[in-house]
């Protein structure tokens, strides 16, 4: 009863924090008053949702998903930084987030009347979620709100990536493959995630209730690279540096995941079409047989990030057997491979 009279107002708080359009939402630091209250009342509203029985809310997540989580979106990009509302409002979007099924993102996706709109949506929610991790909202001492916030995130980033793959792929967007891929690396390198600088007792905990989400993330970005198909050569070399400082993380597992990703990008650049207008270019003549751009750009990143102080000797020798070994085993690269790989 409690929510179900909060709930006639949602229609009415929309409008309060904005429409759907960025401008009209460009006043927000102008409306304080305003906008603290109708954050309050979200709040309270997806708290009381959130303690209801399970499977009695889903319509109600549904009203709000539809109803105000675009303009909570649109409210954080374009709120200052500075503004003491601007957590209380991540909060609000990140207890949307955690209630949404599988159900409500779906129905979400397609609720979009066209792929432009679709993709504007993940253009704005994976900047948003970029933005969170490189410049946290929340003091670092705040472990559960960011361990919580990251949970929810990367589900979220489980989703859209299904989205992009199903909706970008052939009618192709680079630029929704490749805000995923940043988004998602830049989630997985924030500081708040590398258990390896944590006590023993605090790894455990975060551990124990949310996995190790780096390799959970990174198993995600290597599947998505190996569903990008002819696109690949789109990202080589531009996201090695990326990439590079994915693999550079501590983690064995993910490691071991995520390195074969560079032989793939060889092999992309080495059989690409050295003049991709040619009527010949499915012609063995007119491939490249070189990865030179990858190479010079994993030499050149790779010197940045060990001169920075990343990188170690675990790192050098698992590198070194993954990409000897695939490189050994292939007729056609094995000689420039060995040779890049030993050098």
């Amino acid at each position: 009863v409690e929510y179900r009279n909060k709930s006639k107002s949602v229609a009415k708080l929309a409008k309060v924090l904005g429409s759907s359009s960025i401008e009209k939402i460009a006043n927000l630091n102008d409306l304080t008053e305003e906008v603290e209250l109708c954050v309050k009342i979200l709040s309270d509203i997806m708290d009381l949702l959130f303690v209801a029985p399970p499977g009695s809310t889903i319509r109600d997540i549904t009203e709000v998903m539809l109803t105000v989580l675009r303009t909570v979106i649109q409210s954080t990009i374009a709120m200052d930084r500075e503004s003491p509302l601007v957590g209380s409002l991540v909060a609000v979007m990140i207890s949307v987030f955690r209630q949404m099924t599988a159900f409500h993102f779906e129905m979400y996706i397609c609720h979009f009347a066209t792929p432009t709109d679709l993709l504007d949506f993940l253009m704005e929610i994976l900047l948003v979620f970029k933005d969170l991790v490189s410049r946290p909202v929340y003091p670092m001492d705040w472990s559960e709100m960011i361990m919580l916030q990251n949970s929810v995130i990367l589900k979220s980033l489980r989703f859209f990536s299904h989205t992009i793959r199903d909706f970008f792929f052939t009618k192709f967007e680079h630029q929704a493959w490749n805000n995923f891929f940043h988004c998602a690396i830049s989630f997985l390198t924030q500081p708040a995630l590398q258990l390896d600088n944590f006590s023993a007792n605090k790894r455990w905990r975060i551990v124990s209730r949310y996995k190790d989400m780096r390799r959970e993330t990174g198993f995600e970005i290597r599947s998505m690279w190996f569903n990008l198909g002819q696109h690949k050569i789109q990202f080589v070399p531009s996201v090695v540096g990326s990439f590079l400082e994915m693999t550079l993380i501590p983690e064995t597992e993910l490691r071991r995941a995520t390195i074969p990703i560079f032989f793939d990008m060889m092999q992309c650049e080495f059989y690409s079409a050295r003049d991709p207008y040619a009527e010949t270019k499915r012609d063995a003549a007119n491939i490249r047989a070189n990865f030179s751009e990858f190479e010079n750009e994993m030499i050149a990143k790779l010197d940045n990030l060990v001169e920075a102080g990343r990188g170690d000797e675990h790192y050098k020798d698992l590198f070194n057997e993954i990409m000897m070994n695939l490189c050994e085993n292939h007729s056609t690269l094995k000689e420039q491979g060995v040779r890049f790989v030993a050098c």
